[in-house]
Order: C-alpha cells, then structure tokens, then sequence
C-alpha cells in the first residue's frame, strides 16, 4: 500500500546545476574559441531530488541518503503493490529502489532555456515558473529560483574543468596562473500538482537565503527545507486556508474559488496591465477557437504567470491539449508541430515564428497579438523584418452586449494595490503587509473571475435552449440561425470546438464542478420578456444602467466564502522525540478548528483535509470511512477519482478488512469505485452530440435517433412509417433517401422560426 500524501503542496524539491563533484563539462562549439569559457554554454546535472520519503543526489558518490526522513517523521514501511508505471512524478518510499521519475521531465533544460553559461560578476538571484506536460497529459508545476555561487576553475582537460567553491577570501590572493574565479548559477525548483507560484517562490526565497549563509550545510538545509514543503497540506475550496512558517516569513496556501478548480496564485489585474480589454478578449477567442499559439517576452518568468492568468479566465472552459508555457532555445522546432498547441518562449524566436504558418504570437512585452488580423478592424503583422502578409488569422468578436457588460464589471474593480491602499497607515511588519496585499490579490482575483464567468454566462446562455440534455444533443444550426448575424462568426468558429464539446458535456453532467452556478447565473425571463436586470430577454441592450448590473455578479460572489480562517501548521522540524506524528497533531488541530467554527462548509472542508492526512499517516480504513462520512453530508468536497486511486492500491488484506466495515457495505458509492477505474470515470460522464442533419446514408435506428433528436417525431411508428415513406422505392439511391431525411428537417425549421415570429 502507497501512503502517499496525495494533497501535499510540493511534490519533490530539485536542485540542478554543477557542484565539485560533477565538475565543468563544456559543450563542444566549433563558432566558438576553446579559451572563451565565459561564452560557452556547459553540461548541468540533477543534484538533487528530494521528496517527503527519499532524498536523492543522482551526481554524488553517494547517491542516497538512507538516514532521510528522520525516524520521527517516517510512515511504516510496507509491502509493495504490483501497480502500472505512473505518469506523474512519484516520490520513492524509504527502502525500496525505485526512484522519482524526475527524468522524463528534462527539468534541468527547463532551469536554463537559454543555456548554463558561467559569469565574471554575479547577477542577481532570479525566479521563473513553468509547467511539466507528460506525454499522458497530467500536468506538474514548477518553480525554479537561481542563485550564484563562486567558483574556482581549474582546467583538467579539453572542455572538462575541475572547481572548488570559493568560501575564504584568502583565496583571492592565491590564485594560480592556470586557475580563475567565476560565478555559477544553481537552480532549486518545487514542483506541485497545484500552480501556487508565488507561494512556492517565497519558500524557494527562504531556501536560498540559508543554502548561501550555511554552503557547508548544503545536504542538512536542503533536506530541512523539502521535510517542511512537502508536508503542507492544500485546503480544498472552503472557508480554511492553511498556514505555515518558513524562516522569517508567514505563508498563507489560500483555498481556490470554487470546487473542482485549480487554485489561482498570480494576480490577475496585472493582465490589465499588459494588455488592453479588446486584446485580452481576442486572446480569449483564439484560445476558444482552438489556435495554435505562442506567447512570447523578453522576460521569461512572465510566461508562466500570463498564459495560467488567461487559464483561469477561460473556466469553464478547459484547454486540453498540449500545454509548454516554456519551450527552451534548444526545443524551438516543437513550435512546429502540428494540431492545437500552447506555447510560451522568448521574444528572439519571433522570427521563427513568423515563418510558421498558421499560429498566432502573443507579444506579452507590448501587448499585441501579431501575425493576426481581427475580423472587422485592423490588421497586426509581425515588424517589418519579421512580416508575413500572406498568411493573416480573422479573429471574430464577442457579442457586442456581452462585452459591454463585462466592461462595466471591471471598471468596478480595484486592481492597483498602491493606488487603492494609499490612503491606509503604513503596516508596521512584513507579516502584515504581506498579508494585506494578499488579501488585496485574492479579492481582485474573486472578482474577475467572476466578471468572465459572467462574460460566459451572457455569451452562451441561449445554449440551453437548443440542448436536449435527456437526448444528449445540441442542435447547432438552429443555434447559430437564432443569433444577429454579425455574431453568428465568433459563434460558427467556437461551436466546432472540442472545447466547446467539452462545455456542453459540462452543462448535461449534473455532477460538474461549475454546471450550477451557471444554471443559477442565467438570466431569468420574466412574464413581460425582460432579465431580471432589466435588459431585453432575446438580445441585451447597451443602455444598461449601472444600477441593473451586478445581480449576476453577486450571485457568483455568495459562491465565495466571506469568512475565511487560517489553520496554522504545527512545528514540523525541531521537535526532538515526539510520540505523536506531525500528521496525527495535524489531525488533532483540526478537530480544534471545527469546535471553533462548527458551520458545515467548516465541517466539509477539515473532513476532507482529515480524510488525506490519515492516509497518508497509513491509516488507509480510517483514511476511506472519514472519506464516507465526507461523502454522506452531500459535499461536493468529497474526492471520488482519488478514492478510487486509494482502493485500487490497498492489499489484499486491506480490501478484505475493508469489505467488513458498514461503511462500506452500506454505501452504493464504493461499489461504483470498487469497478475498473476507466469504467468508472465514462460510466459517470455523459457525452453530447451535435450533429444535425446526417451526410450519409442511415438505417432505420439512426435515421429514429436523428429525427427524436429533431423533435420531428417521437412516436416508434410515426418514426418507422416516415422512413418507409421515403426509402418506398427500392430502387431510390441514398442520395434521394438524404434529401427527403433533410426536407423533414428544413420543414422542421421553418415550424421552428414561425413559431418563434408568431411569440
């Protein structure tokens, strides 16, 4: 059995770079002189993979470190299972041999996109985010923070060099004639299941600090430092944020928005910043329309940041499809790669880029989308050295209505934090500014993301109309007939979507994270035809006033927990002898928390934080029956597909204790678990058509499920006689049989629009 903590905060802790063991190892460069070591690029090793059960140091003569994690801190060890090759990065247990598969991931080459190169004078220490997409597509996220150390070089050969750190400053005096002093980077990166960059940057922030004041402690610091992160629980949507102290700084792990969601650790406004309202909405539409698309910035740690932020504006939608927010130097021939990509690099490859038909630049530095043109207004080209005016992308535009109101939305919200605190005293502490900004961020964030749940909700709130959620079909092209023909473009580009397929799976799914708060958030058609804002019920006017907006958003906003509490970690390291486990006291602080706040949010929310402890305790039963008790309240909290995971790797005499316990017996759920994991996940998924008119020939029950789709006919026989009538004639070919099928449905159409004018 794997007792794994499936909802830690960070995963493994890397550390890649060069240290004296490894030594220097250029790479070969012909364009280059041999003596010109400050322009070549050199080798980087992995020199460190740490997790909560192992640390690794791949480049060492020691390569394991068998004293990690200290007693106190260790889980039981166990028997392992014979389980399929994960596809996601898996610390490996104490005592067993198998190790992290940090490897498939290619981290060092994602540390230094542009190369490993050694420096005279040191820059300054410098943090970038990016995102690990394995070929299953699971997705990790990283954050990598580089330091300097000085070095002193030492030529053994050809392009391989030997070095000793630089740590007294008599050795400035002392220097051989063969030898010279560098500075070389090092890379610490966390990398998570969840995209809190900015919290993982502050912890790395701590890490650096202390790895550079105690170099000769760098093992002892490292594996502290990975004790600590990787034993942060994250808190599930809820009115409980998790707190922790990581040296001088208190850090806050914020519940996300909603459930079912990633939570969001960037602040949104600053895309305000970058782009203009026009142009973050036409990025949006690209994104809708399924283009191939690179962002690019001559800063690499907004890459990132910015394309996550257009991520969190799209939900409900989800892209998913390949995601490199990051494409290094060396890897720039996969931005040719066919089928719907997502890519972010530097802005050097735009010329590059230009030569590539059919994708679409998004210049972050300047905020234009290039090698673009939109639909109606003007047309963006790459600069004249990087043109292409052969090749141009029509980018079509929302709904005019929908837009507009989304504007009023963000004119309310305050998104520059020195303009709207400046009228505030000055915090006295670090902790309390920090706090304050945070809290500043997280309500901004709330917002937004409301305003574009809002956009969605306005643009594609008519879909509802033309889903037949008990069929499973959408009828397209009644839909795009029905919308104001300067529209019907944004409409015709979006609806072929397998992200839009995906959104009307969402609306039919009654189990969907976000399917009822957009049911709650349409607008309601009163008896006199108008919305409950007051716009006309069959196309929104622009003469809203301000007072009718906000019911909307007010309604997404009581989604939002107005209270929240922080729950404070207790002490991981320093306490000597402890009989009672770190995750067992965490147990027993939050029983405390729920006698503070017995509300049922509350109560749902340490459920299931206490539920992920004690499996990862190794109290697997008590894990699966505090899961049960979760799921018999009714939350939404309660993690199907990760207890799915948890019974698929107990043993077998775990699974026969299990099967004895009432819980278990009495509840439908965990036989619905108990079948194959993929049976499972489709059994509880249902998909929609939209096909309309079939475009070849059909038999008698394709030809019934199309007409019952149209609503035609719903009768058996009614059905069966109308087939008969126009297939009489034996000698009839299929393409006369198509034409009378598609006669029923413009027949069937010309009811539909007179019925409406007659309305």
């Amino acid at each position: 059995m794997s007792y794994e903590f499936h909802n830690s905060l960070v995963d493994v802790v890397v550390v890649v770079g060069v240290d004296s063991e490894t030594g220097l190892k250029f790479m070969p460069s012909p364009s280059q002189e041999s003596d010109d070591v400050f322009n070549s690029e050199y080798n980087v090793r992995l020199l460190a993979v740490i997790s909560d059960k192992s640390a690794r140091y791949p480049a060492s003569t020691e390569s394991r470190d068998y004293t990690y994690p200290p007693s106190e801190l260790r889980v039981k060890q166990y028997k392992r299972n014979t389980l399929s090759r994960r596809a996601t990065i898996k610390a490996a247990y104490y005592g067993q041999s198998e190790e992290e598969s940090v490897e498939e991931y290619n981290i060092p080459t994602l540390c230094f996109p542009d190369g490993a190169y050694l420096y005279t004078n040191p820059p300054s220490e410098k943090a970038h985010s990016f995102v690990l997409t394995h070929i299953t597509g699971d997705r990790k996220y990283a954050t990598c923070l580089t330091y300097y150390q000085t070095f002193v070089a030492e030529m053994v050969k050809e392009e391989v060099y030997k070095i000793e750190p630089e740590r007294f400053s008599a050795d400035l005096t002392t220097l051989q004639q063969a030898q010279f002093r560098c500075f070389i980077p090092t890379c610490v990166v966390l990398v998570s299941k969840y995209p809190y960059f900015e919290v993982m940057k502050d912890c790395l922030s701590c890490v650096v600090s202390k790895l550079k004041a105690k170099s000769l402690e760098f093992k002892t610091v490292l594996q502290e430092f990975a004790l600590t992160v990787t034993r942060v629980p994250v808190p599930p949507y809820g009115p409980l944020n998790v707190g922790f102290q990581m040296g001088m700084l208190h850090i806050d792990v914020r519940a996300p928005l909603s459930v079912g969601r990633l939570p969001i650790d960037v602040h949104l406004g600053n895309l305000f910043f970058l782009f203009s309202v026009e142009k973050i909405l036409d990025i949006l539409t690209c994104l809708l329309m399924q283009q191939n698309m690179v962002f690019v910035s001559a800063d690499i740690s907004l890459l990132a940041p910015t394309i996550e932020s257009f991520m969190a504006l799209i939900y409900p939608f989800t892209w998913r499809y390949v995601y490199v927010p990051l494409v290094p130097s060396s890897c720039l021939d996969l931005l040719e790669a066919p089928g719907t990509n997502l890519y972010g690099c530097h802005n050097s490859s735009l010329k590059k880029i230009s030569k590539i038909p059919g994708i679409v630049a998004v210049d972050i530095d300047t905020g234009n989308i290039l090698s673009a043109t939109d639909e109606c207004h003007n047309r963006a080209s790459l600069p004249n050295d990087h043109s292409n005016d052969d090749e141009f992308l029509e980018i079509p535009k929302m709904p005019t209505d929908a837009v507009y109101i989304l504007k009023q939305e963000l004119r309310k919200i305050a998104m520059n934090y020195e303009l709207e605190r400046g009228h505030l005293l000055t915090p006295l502490s670090l902790s309390e500014a920090r706090s304050q900004r945070a809290d500043f961020h997280h309500n901004c964030n709330s917002q937004i993301v409301a305003a574009f749940f809002q956009l969605w909700v306005h643009i594609f709130c008519e879909v509802t109309d033309f889903l037949k959620a008990e069929k499973k079909h959408f009828n397209r092209e009644q839909f795009l007939e029905s919308q104001a023909k300067n529209e019907r473009s944004f409409y015709s580009k979006v609806l072929h979507t397998d992200m839009f397929r995906q959104f009307l799976n969402g609306l039919i799914n009654k189990d969907a994270d976000w399917g009822q708060s957009f049911f709650r958030l349409l607008p309601k058609v009163s008896s006199s035809g108008r919305l409950c804002t007051g716009i006309p019920a069959n196309r929104l006017s622009k003469a809203i006033t301000k007072s009718s907006s906000g019911c909307l958003n007010q309604n997404i906003a009581d989604d939002i927990p107005q209270k929240t509490t922080t729950f404070l970690l207790p002490a991981i390291l320093g306490v000597k002898h402890q009989q009672v486990h770190f995750y067992q006291r965490c147990i027993e602080e939050l029983g405390n928390t729920v006698k503070a706040d017995s509300s049922s949010s509350m109560q749902a929310t340490c459920l299931y934080m206490k539920a992920l402890l004690q499996i990862a305790n190794g109290n697997t039963i008590e894990g699966l029956e505090t899961l049960n008790e979760l799921h018999v309240t009714g939350s939404k909290l309660c993690p199907l597909t990760l207890a799915q995971k948890v019974l698929e790797s107990i043993s077998d005499k775990e699974r026969q204790k299990l099967e004895k316990m009432d819980f278990f017996k009495h509840n439908s759920m965990w036989r619905n678990l108990g079948t194959d994991s993929k049976t499972f996940q489709y059994s509880n998924t249902s998909t929609v058509s939209i096909d309309s008119v079939p475009k070849r020939p059909v038999d008698l029950e394709a030809f019934a499920k199309h007409v019952e789709q149209l609503d035609i006919a719903v009768d058996s026989e009614v059905i069966s006689r109308l087939f008969h009538a126009l297939t009489f004639n034996k000698e009839t070919d299929d393409g006369e049989q198509m034409k009378g099928i598609c006669f029923c449905s413009v027949m069937y159409k010309r009811k539909y629009r007179s019925n409406n004018v007659s309305k």
